[in-house]
């Protein structure tokens, strides 16, 4: 696992405040209604949507790029970074464009300058997490039904004492969980995270790993 431990103020030893690079969720088993699409891109828009980004990349001087099918719709976005600020050997963020409507559209900024960004082998969406001052929060990336990022975040927060013992106020994707299950989410999303891996943005880089 590639990441980078940066420890908060945290006063309870058994909550995990340390920040990874971190990978998707399983939503499955959890009923949060979070948007989730079926594939169905059709080769002619995938095609369409290679040509859009090989040309993107001509014109910008953007060092490196990957593809990811952030939202799982079948058609992968085009993620680009100029990788100057790294956790690891992951850079700390990255500009996401789309192709939608005939067009190339930006649809965010995605990463975090404590975890970078990083894939989860198993449900393959990206991560990226944050903490300070005893507060937590991982998150993974989709997308909205109009194509802008959008962080489903799993957090932490310091929500007092009692009996001499910090309390935290745990959410995830602004449901209210326990203390348990938010060590339960995210222990498993530490343990499945992959680096995820970016092309110099070359001519035959752009040939070769554009694949959909």
């Amino acid at each position: 696992m590639v990441g980078q431990r940066v420890f908060t103020n945290s006063f309870d030893p058994n909550i995990l405040l340390s920040i990874f690079t971190l990978t998707t969720v399983e939503t499955s088993s959890l009923n949060f209604s979070v948007y989730i699409v079926q594939a169905k891109a059709s080769s002619s828009t995938k095609r369409k949507a290679q040509e859009a980004y090989r040309k993107f990349l001509t014109q910008r001087r953007y060092r490196y790029f990957t593809l990811w099918d952030i939202d799982k719709d079948g058609l992968k976005e085009l993620l680009v970074t100029d990788g100057r600020e790294q956790v690891g050997n992951s850079p700390t963020k990255a500009y996401a464009y789309t192709y939608t409507r005939g067009k190339l559209r930006y649809a965010g900024e995605i990463g975090s300058p404590m975890s970078g960004i990083s894939y989860n082998c198993i449900t393959k969406r990206l991560h990226a997490s944050w903490g300070g001052c005893g507060n937590v929060e991982y998150w993974y990336y989709t997308l909205t039904k109009n194509k802008k990022v959008k962080q489903v975040i799993c957090g932490a927060y310091v929500n007092g004492v009692k009996n001499g013992n910090v309390q935290y106020k745990c959410l995830y994707n602004k449901k209210k969980i326990s203390l348990k299950k938010w060590k339960q989410i995210t222990n498993r999303w530490i343990k499945q995270t992959s680096t995820l891996k970016y092309y110099r943005n070359t001519t035959s880089n752009r040939k070769k790993h554009m694949k959909m």
